[in-house]
């Protein structure tokens, strides 16, 4: 059965987690390294990422 929650207590993705707020840092740190002249080649083998997320977290506005 499946119970709604009321709007008022509704938490988006990640909040009550704290992920989400793990994922702002870290590409956060991303970006600094980008600009500090790490490549994004090197970039996704030090992040455990692909080349195509760090460039979506680099060209995200």
């Amino acid at each position: 059965m499946y119970i709604p929650i009321k709007k008022e207590n509704y938490k988006s993705w990640g909040v009550i987690s704290g992920i989400k707020q793990e994922y702002k840092n870290r590409n956060k740190k991303i970006k600094n390294d980008y600009k500090q002249g790490i490549s994004i080649e090197n970039l996704a083998q030090k992040y455990y990422l692909s080349v195509d997320t760090i460039r979506k977290i680099l060209y995200k506005k």
